[in-house]
């Protein structure tokens, strides 16, 4: 197969996206599905997909797509090197078949294996995981023989054209005829010697776990039939020995001594043997020493399990195995007969079992079945044991040999589980089958186990022959493909040349030697091209002909292009001068990104020239060396560089640019993208302009903190003012004085609320409700108390008509205070209204209500705090008061809204 040229993938984005997620599954169920050849010794063919991804979407993503897959070998296999040698095959083919397109991917493949694979297998599997040179062999072959498989197969499906056709890759590379013959004998060779070889081990593998499987059964019955066939023969004559006992009487004497030495020698298994009394006390024991050089008559049992087991049972007792401590000091087991009159028991004999003879009897059998037996106690204790590993008293837990399968009738597979970085093939070695039964009135329990190892070494030995095998076939195969790739092709290669001159000979009039065809295909096309050399011949002499009239036409439309090729020119130099003499900068870039244009104003305000900024990536760096201010400035031009191809996309900014010269200039920048994918930008200075608007914003600032310093000082005055007043009427008796100066205080008080409303408003129009709730309650203080309810509005007034008002309010709150809260609380109602061009504040108590006088002469004879309201109003607001009465006194006033145009007419 040939990758396009300059290209490391055949197909899109889009498609590159689904066949690397496709490909990437493909490559995990390849190996999921795994066919072992026994032992977990598995072909897989994760590496087709990673192959084919490796041809179709370049050597990174098809490495990627191969090492995916391959990660599900640390499942299978348990360690991560069957990762590493896959994904450098992957890795491999692609970067041979980067730089030759046209090499053939199984001889790509084979070089792979030869100089990499093989010898890696052999570092990490030998080397590495300290597995033998047997077993790193068979992985050697297995792993290149399945490689270079699943390879054959992954270049007849990328080779397949109804495929490609579908995928919509390029159907103009070819491959050699030698090439696809031996593909296709290769993979019609190795799908039934790779399917034999499997077929071949597994049968091999099942029939071998069988036979032994039987074998252990056999087995294991013999050792239960044995053992307990001894215990019975050796129980028997414990109980012979407890009856002569009891004939003699249980009781210290030289023939009771007699018969316990008489019955020991005819059981030498025994190494000891004695009669006790119904407190377990020996009475006649032999050997009468033990190991230490003590007695052993007299000695008291009482405390023994087997004592406690015979003294309820009442009838004969094999012990657990346990260590003896009266004749004997090492793990023995006892077999004891009590003698029972009357439902009491009068004595009792005991032996005690030499576990060597036991074993001596196993042990025979262990070497004739070549197996492995293990014979527990009712606690599962290890009574005898031909595995020299094991010891007696060893607690045994039957519950690790729990099987996951049952091959036949009770009897499993024991697999030890795996470790980390060792191979599944290691724990095969210590694999076994095992079956397990009890021993009738004992309740002991014999194990015979048989080890898989041998099994797995045999397979081992086949597979690698067979292997080998075919190795042997597929190097025949490629022979035999070369000679019917040869004996194919002649024919056509002949072909090739004579038609290479067709045209040269038919114009020179020389004879062609037509190619004799071996094949009816062959021959078929000698005679197409026949007739094409015939009609070629004809279409040559139409050609000369039409030849001359070509020439002049070609002439005709030459001139007529240089004409155009002028008038372009005489443009492009007339918009030259244009841009040259803007009072702008201007550049612009070509869809790389690269400097085409920079005019002479942008030289002049820059400093840079087109060598020194040959990429927009290097004018970005030079004019914005800070990188965060690069990078708020480049997303400006991100904008425009992501927009669809034909739409306009703009962006205006303002950027510090630093020149060539170091200086920084100011500019307002205008980027867009025009046709064929350009982009440019128009930079105009604005260096002066910025400079005046950050001194205008240095003079705002310092008014503003000349205001606050103002306002600050003004109000500590008024609450000075306040305080002197206060501190003033305190020292004063006459409450006419008094009452006085709280309405200068009230009325100071007004003015420091307007100035604070002002202040906190930052001296613009301030609310009108905000500002009469503030005035009305600040009033109702100390004893003077009631309701107050000012409608809601969002009504604005100016500094000046605040300070006036809120004196109004102050006033006429004052007045409530004093007449209409003398035997009451006060309750005060401000209504604001407004129409287009006038404010309209009517202030409402529940007092008495106005004088009559009052409000016949319009408050004229109203004392010193009405008239000041009603001067106020007049003369500072502009506007007029009314005095009436409704269940209180009302008080309604109307000013002008525009209040800055009255004053200015005034």
């Amino acid at each position: 197969m040939k990758s396009l040229p300059g290209k490391s993938s055949l197909l899109n984005p889009a498609q590159q996206a689904g066949g690397f997620v496709l490909l990437s599954v493909l490559a995990l169920l390849g190996n999921y599905f795994s066919l072992s050849i026994g032992f977990n010794v598995d072909f897989i063919f994760g590496s087709v997909a990673g192959l084919i991804a490796v041809v179709l979407l370049g050597p990174a993503l098809g490495t990627a797509v191969s090492t995916i897959g391959a990660g599900y070998t640390f499942v299978l296999w348990n360690h991560p090197y069957a990762i590493i040698i896959f994904g450098l095959e992957a890795l491999w083919v692609g970067l041979v078949r980067k730089r030759k397109p046209t090499a053939p991917l199984f001889m790509v493949d084979l070089l792979y294996w030869v100089i990499i694979g093989i010898p890696l297998v052999f570092v990490f599997y030998y080397g590495v995981m300290d597995l033998n040179m047997r077993g790193a062999a068979i992985i050697a072959m297995k792993q290149s023989l399945n490689g270079i498989s699943n390879t054959i197969l992954a270049s007849i499906i990328i080779g397949y054209a109804v495929l490609r056709k579908w995928l919509r890759l390029p159907l103009g590379s070819v491959r050699k005829n030698a090439y696809i013959i031996f593909e296709s004998m290769a993979f019609l060779l190795l799908i039934p010697c790779i399917g034999g070889l499997i077929y071949m081990n597994q049968r091999d593998v099942a029939e071998a776990q069988s036979n032994l499987a039987k074998r252990l059964q056999q087995s294991n019955y013999e050792a239960n039939w044995l053992v307990g066939e001894w215990l019975d023969r050796h129980g028997n004559a414990v109980e012979q020995l407890a009856i002569e006992g009891s004939h003699l009487g249980f009781a210290s004497s030289d023939e009771l001594q007699r018969i316990v030495v008489e019955t020991h020698r005819l059981f030498p298994s025994f190494h000891n043997m004695f009669i006790g009394d119904p407190g377990a006390t020996t009475l006649a024991f032999d050997p009468l020493i033990n190991e230490r050089g003590e007695s052993t008559i007299g000695i008291n049992f009482v405390d023994r399990q087997w004592f406690k087991r015979l003294k309820t049972t009442k009838r004969l007792v094999i012990s657990d195995v346990f260590t003896g401590r009266g004749g004997i000091f090492e793990p023995i087991i006892s077999i004891s007969y009590p003698i029972v009159k009357e439902d009491r028991m009068t004595g009792f004999a005991l032996g005690a079992v030499n576990l060597d003879q036991m074993h001596s009897f196993i042990d025979n059998l262990a070497k004739q079945s070549g197996l492995d037996f293990t014979l527990l106690d009712r606690s599962d204790n290890i009574v005898i044991a031909t595995n020299g590993e094991r010891k007696p008293l060893d607690h045994f837990n039957l519950g690790t040999l729990a099987g996951s399968s049952q091959l036949i009738n009770n009897v499993f597979l024991n697999l030890p589980k795996s470790e980390k970085n060792v191979t599944p093939m290691q724990a095969w070695k210590t694999a076994t089958l095992y079956t397990q039964t009890k021993i009738e009135q004992t309740g002991w329990t014999i194990l015979s186990e048989g080890s898989l190892a041998p099994v797995q070494q045999s397979v081992y030995n086949s597979s690698i022959m067979n292997m080998a095998v075919i190795y042997l076939l597929l190097l025949v195969t490629s022979g035999v493909s070369a000679l019917v790739s040869r004996f194919l092709s002649q024919p056509l290669h002949q072909l090739a040349r004579v038609s290479a001159d067709i045209p040269e000979k038919i114009e020179s009039g020389s004879q062609i030697d037509w190619p004799v065809a071996r094949s009816q295909e062959v021959a078929d096309m000698v005679e197409h091209f026949k007739v094409t050399a015939t009609e070629l011949q004809s279409k040559i002499q139409a050609l000369r002909e039409h030849s001359e009239n070509l020439e002049a036409t070609v002439a005709e439309r030459t001139a007529e292009l240089q004409q155009s090729m002028d008038e372009s020119e005489r443009t492009k130099t007339l918009l030259q001068a244009i841009l040259d003499s803007a009072p702008v900068a201007v550049a612009w870039a070509d869809e790389e990104m690269n400097t085409e244009y920079l005019n002479r104003r942008f030289t002049e305000l820059t400093g840079y020239d087109i060598e020194d900024i040959p990429t927009l990536e290097t004018w970005s760096e030079k004019a914005y060396p800070d990188p965060e201010y690069r990078k708020e400035i480049s997303e400006f031009r991100q904008q425009v560089l992501v927009s669809e191809q034909g739409t306009s996309t703009s962006e205006k900014f303002e950027a510090w640019i630093n020149c060539k010269d170091g200086k920084k200039v100011c500019c307002l920048c205008f980027t867009t993208n025009i046709m064929d994918g350009k982009y440019l930008a128009i930079l105009s200075d604005i260096t002066d302009r910025k400079i005046s608007e950050e001194q205008l914003d240095s003079y705002a600032r310092s008014l503003n903190v000349l205001l606050q310093e103002v306002n600050h000082r003004v109000k500590n005055n008024l609450a000075l003012l306040i305080g002197m007043l206060n501190l003033e009427s305190r020292h004063r008796e006459n409450e006419a004085y008094r009452d006085f100066i709280a309405e200068i205080v009230g009325r100071v008080h007004a003015l420091s609320v307007v100035h604070s409303l002002l202040s906190s408003s930052a001296w613009r129009p301030i609310n009108l409700r905000e500002l009469s709730t503030k005035i009305v309650n600040g009033a109702l203080t100390g004893t003077h108390k009631g309701k107050v309810e000012i409608s809601a509005t969002d009504l604005t007034i100016e500094a000046s008509q605040a300070h006036n008002l809120a004196l109004v309010l102050n006033e006429l709150t004052t007045n409530s205070i004093k007449y209409a809260g003398a035997d009451k609380p006060v309750e005060i109602a401000v209504t604001i209204e407004a129409d287009d061009d006038e404010i309209a504040l009517v202030f409402h108590d529940n007092g008495q209500g106005y004088p009559q006088k009052i409000l016949d002469d319009g408050g004229k004879s109203a004392g010193i705090g009405l008239r000041m309201i009603r001067g106020i109003v007049e003369m500072s607001l502009y506007g007029n008061i009314l005095f009436r009465n409704d269940n209180g006194a009302v008080t309604e006033i109307r000013f002008k809204k525009d209040f800055g145009e009255e004053t200015e007419n005034a």
